[in-house]
């Protein structure tokens, strides 16, 4: 009874720091999160993506191409709640959650233990990398969900061999989700294969139906790498082929092993991180380790010596990049180092003869303290000026303004300031993918300096930062960060 009190109360800890204003925190969308809920928004209205092409296994987004699943899977809250944040955000939030779930699961299947297993879900639940990447909409949590709940199928598959074709299914729609899994989701196949051949081959006919379904789902995702666009993003975006390419690689991967990416969030942009917080807090970085000295040196845990390989393998997706460190591409880390570290909080426990549960307390302690640190940073970070600019912060209220007044100008002037303004535009006119390509947008121009380029025009209105649109301009409308200074300017001509 007591394991089941401690898992809902960690279930409820996981769901409240995921759903609580989950649709407007942090406030604004990221560019990929507005073409992601504006093409769901296309197949709901229209059949078709963004380009008008009939629901497409690629997503063309930006000068690149989106993996598809998630953008499929949107179109259900996008058609219950409507073209809003919460609504592109919130399968995402699920998958978050789901992980934290699984991950109970999954570590009870490998360790026999649940207070292993809870202790795992304790530090998923209020890890800084998962929060993160459960409370926007990024491709890689539902990738890491899906991939997680396939090793525990295939474990559990051992068994139960019909967890083996739940197993197969998930591993084929991961590839769907995001890049990362095409890297990831074979070499984890090769280790599982090789550890328990014995128990899958038992089961012959259950293996070959799960092998040709996750093929027959896998084949319209082939014929697109193959003949389509489906790598485009992954091979222009990574040093695959670029000079130095072994030593590049050597210096990427390291990278994510630095302190500086691990504890004190050095990423590359505030979509990725706070930029304050790395992806672990010190405790679970110390308990990694000792799970990992564990492993190597004390004979009865060396059969999970794969877990941190999978940690491990987890790194070679961002380690391919052009763009270091890059923890969205590193997600399918998770939940490797917790599970690692949770073998390391017992076997300290079995090193210091003491009571497991009383390790766990303690240890757990520091978790607590780091955990309301990242909250209080997380809450700070994503009101400030510096942060929100990436996040495509006050587009919502500018649009509520133009689209009251449109009608009374020839023409709008738009900033591209922040980048990628036409999608932020789509999103709120709620123009179908026909509408849109039929001239939707025409009365718009979109510029690096509307101000500027506005010159000699007379009844327009023009969106600019307060760089761009000077003080004594007739300035109808301001929109400012939370902390006072100004997004957007919007003046009349």
């Amino acid at each position: 009874m007591k394991y089941k009190i401690l898992f809902l109360i960690i279930l409820v800890v996981a769901i409240l720091t995921r759903f609580i204003k989950l649709g407007s925190f942090p406030s604004g969308l990221t560019w990929d999160e507005a073409a992601i809920g504006y093409n769901a928004y296309g197949l709901i209205t229209n059949h078709r993506d963004e380009w008008l092409k009939r629901t497409p296994i690629v997503f063309q987004s930006f000068g690149d191409f989106k993996s598809p699943l998630l953008i499929y899977l949107t179109t259900i809250p996008v058609l219950i709640f409507g073209l809003t944040p919460f609504a592109v955000r919130i399968p995402i939030a699920l998958a978050g959650t789901g992980l934290v779930i699984t991950s109970f699961f999954l570590t009870r299947e490998i360790t026999k233990r649940k207070d292993v297993s809870l202790f795992v879900m304790f530090l998923i639940a209020v890890s800084p990398w998962a929060i993160h990447y459960s409370r926007m909409g990024f491709e890689s949590m539902l990738a890491t969900f899906l991939v997680s709940v396939g090793i525990f199928s295939w474990l559990k598959g051992r068994s139960k061999p019909v967890w083996m074709v739940v197993g197969d299914i998930c591993f084929a729609l991961s590839l769907y989700a995001y890049h990362s899994a095409k890297i990831v989701v074979p070499l984890a196949a090769i280790i599982l294969c090789t550890l328990y051949y014995k128990d899958f081959f038992r089961h012959k006919k259950l293996l070959i139906i799960g092998t040709l379904l996750a093929i027959g789902i896998l084949l319209p995702l082939g014929y697109a790498s193959v003949f389509g666009k489906a790598n485009s993003r992954a091979l222009s975006t990574t040093i695959i082929g670029k000079p130095n390419m072994v030593s590049e690689f050597a210096n990427h991967y390291l990278t994510h092993l630095s302190p500086s990416f691990l504890l004190y969030g050095g990423d590359i942009t505030y979509r990725h991180s706070t930029r304050q917080v790395g992806v672990l807090y010190p405790v679970e970085l110390i308990l990694f380790v000792f799970g990992i000295l564990a492993i190597v040196m004390q004979k009865e845990y060396r059969k999970f010596w794969w877990i941190p390989v999978l940690f491990f393998i987890g790194l070679i997706p961002p380690a391919l990049g052009l763009d270091v460190p890059h923890s969205n591409r590193a997600l399918l880390a998770l939940p490797w180092v917790q599970i690692t570290a949770g073998i390391g909080v017992f076997a300290l426990a079995n090193r210091l003869k003491v009571e497991s549960w009383k390790v766990a307390v303690f240890v757990s302690l520091f978790a607590v303290i780091s955990f309301v640190s990242y909250i209080q940073i997380y809450a700070t970070v994503y009101s400030s000026e510096t942060a929100l600019k990436e996040m495509g912060y006050g587009y919502d209220e500018v649009m509520n303004y133009v689209r009251s007044h449109e009608g009374e100008v020839d023409r709008v002037y738009f900033t591209n300031v922040y980048g990628q303004a036409y999608i932020y535009i789509l999103f709120a006119k709620k123009l179908t993918p026909v509408q849109y390509q039929n001239g939707g947008l025409a009365n718009y121009t979109i510029a690096n300096n509307p101000w500027k380029e506005s010159q000699g025009k007379e009844r327009v209105l023009v969106i600019g930062t307060a760089d761009e649109i000077p003080d004594n301009a007739n300035i109808v409308k301001e929109v400012k960060f939370p902390d006072g200074k100004i997004a957007f300017r919007i003046a009349r001509r």
